[in-house]
Parts: structure tokens; C-alpha cells; sequence
């Protein structure tokens, strides 16, 4: 299978924060869009991104429909996950890997994002496994997260 190359991310292109697994602390939060606008680049925070439901970045269908939103946009260069944990293994069998080919773009993440490393693999769209906003770009930006950062 031929995956497509992707263009190079140039400055001031958007790149969106999604969190298909778990949440991330509120001071984390309020600090993560500094991290890429300073790099350069613009920032949307999709709302999962700010849910909550106990181990999980708001519910399946927040997190889904955030994926779905940030592949869909033409204004996002790139996606970026927050951070890792646990549940996207649970969106599986409702994402539209149509859509994710019909508007491929980079995804960014590891550890719980593996699953959609692989779904996506498997509809012929590469993928990146690469840090995460709050689980270590944070960290590096700011010189150390706080004990629950990521």
C-alpha cells in the first residue's frame, strides 16, 4: 500500500490537540497551547481536550467526534494528542477510517495512541509516533511537569 507524503508543517499553520484517551491535569491545560505557539505555530484545543469523565478525556463520543472534527478540518496542518492512557482503543470500531483517508494528515502520539497508529496504518494513512503535548513537550518546554503532568 502507497502512502501519500505529507507536506511539511510551515509556521503559522494550525495544529490540532485532541485527546482520544486520558485526561490531562487543568494546570497542564492552561500552559499546553504556549508550547506550540511558540514553536511557531497556531493552536486549536479540541473540547475533549478539557472533559473530564474519571480516567477518560470526556466520554466515547466527545473524544470520537473530536478525532472525526480535527481529520475533517481543512485548517488543521496537523494532529498532535495530548497525551496517552487509556481509551482509544474504545473508538475503534466507530471511526470512520474513510474520512481519516479522504483528509489524511499527520497523528502524532504514542503509547495509547498506538491503536489508532494502526488503524490508520491500516487504511493506507501514515502516521507519527511522537511525543505528546502534555505527557512531554510540556515538560520540555517548561523544565519539569508537575507530578501528575502526563
Amino acid at each position: 500500500m502507497t502512502r501519500r507524503p505529507y507536506p511539511a508543517l510551515l509556521p503559522g499553520q494550525t495544529i490540532g490537540v485532541i485527546a482520544p484517551g486520558g485526561p490531562a491535569p487543568e494546570d497542564a491545560l492552561e500552559r499546553a497551547p504556549a508550547v506550540i505557539e511558540a514553536m511557531g505555530y497556531a493552536v486549536r484545543m479540541f473540547p475533549g481536550c478539557y472533559a473530564r469523565q474519571a480516567y477518560l478525556a470526556g466520554d466515547d463520543d466527545c473524544r470520537l467526534s473530536d478525532l472525526h472534527a480535527a481529520f475533517r478540518d481543512p485548517d488543521i496542518a496537523a494532529i498532535l494528542c495530548l497525551r496517552g492512557g487509556y481509551g482509544s482503543g474504545r473508538l475503534l470500531d466507530r471511526i470512520d477510517a474513510q474520512l481519516l483517508l479522504a483528509h489524511a494528515k499527520p497523528l502524532i502520539g504514542y503509547s495509547d495512541i498506538t491503536t489508532l497508529h494502526a488503524l490508520l496504518s491500516n487504511a493506507g494513512v501514515a502516521s507519527f509516533h511522537g511525543p505528546m503535548l502534555t505527557s512531554d513537550l510540556l515538560g520540555a518546554f517548561f523544565g519539569s511537569l508537575s507530578p501528575t503532568g502526563g
